[in-house]
């Protein structure tokens, strides 16, 4: 038991002093975030936010909150990309689900319709054509 809990406190998983993030490890990330949006509008509201305080030595936040409902981003921000709408196309696989997910809810919601006790599930299984190992 000793040697075991021993071999946990070393395991590096439990170092404390096992990761420090460095300045690369940072802008490496930095790179990958989705940040654009967030940045631009920054970028439009900042200026705006700055004009107000040198008006105002105190800008409370509710003053600044109506500079924001006051302000449109149309144009400031990207375009939202277009809604694509997909036709469906029955193949056997959806087919096959769908007809036995109806099949389980009219069974499920209406006991009356079925003796329960006769009614025996069984799993169903694809067989590749040529499988002579199964036969």
């Amino acid at each position: 038991e000793k040697q075991k809990a021993a071999k946990i406190d070393h395991h590096p998983r439990f170092d404390n002093h096992m990761f420090t993030p460095t300045k690369a490890w940072i802008q490496q990330w930095q790179r990958r975030l989705p940040l654009e949006t967030v940045l631009r509008l920054l970028d439009f509201l900042l200026p705006k936010f700055h004009a107000k305080l040198a008006e105002e030595s105190l800008a409370y936040t509710d003053r600044l909150l109506e500079i924001v409902k006051k302000t449109t981003l149309v144009g400031v921000l990207p375009a939202p990309h277009q809604i694509v709408v997909h036709k469906y196309i029955p193949n056997p696989t959806t087919t096959s689900w769908f007809s036995t997910f109806l099949w389980g809810i009219v069974y499920l919601r209406n006991p009356s319709l079925y003796a329960r006790d006769s009614i025996q599930l069984f799993p169903v299984f694809d067989l590749p054509e040529n499988d002579e190992d199964f036969i």
